[in-house]
């Protein structure tokens, strides 16, 4: 369960640097569109999750499957819910949105990789056929 940690406590130090970086080159944090991609993509990450995580005890190919279907999920989803967040939230300028959506969602991604392999590497080994 640590595993759906990682992702959110990411984001949090993913928003605080994008949040300094800004303070200091002089120019204003967007705070609520820099907020609202990290919710996007921390959704997005968090539900990917699932296929991996239903598929623990799992052979190595069905982990690897899972793992491709957790990118997939998670970059659909991102995809939608920034589509939906654009549409409702965000009003104005949506540039720092897109920025931070950007970057936040190749962290995510990271971590949803770096889970998706995890597993793979711990799971059991496929049983062997006859020939």
């Amino acid at each position: 369960m640590k595993t759906l940690l990682l992702i959110p406590l990411a984001m949090l130090l993913a928003v605080a640097a994008g949040c300094g970086a800004c303070i200091l080159a002089g120019a204003g944090p967007h705070l609520r569109q820099i907020l609202t991609a990290a919710g996007v993509c921390t959704v997005a990450g968090e539900v990917a999750l699932v296929p991996l995580l239903l598929t623990r005890g799992c052979d190595v190919a069905a982990v690897s499957q899972a793992g491709l279907a957790a990118t997939i999920v998670h970059m659909l989803l991102t995809v939608v819910l920034a589509v939906v967040a654009v549409e409702v939230i965000i009003t104005g300028d949506r540039n720092g949105f897109f920025y931070a959506l950007f970057a936040l969602y190749w962290i995510s991604l990271m971590f949803v990789a770096g889970v998706a392999i995890r597993m793979i590497r711990n799971a059991t080994p496929a049983a062997k056929t006859p020939a």
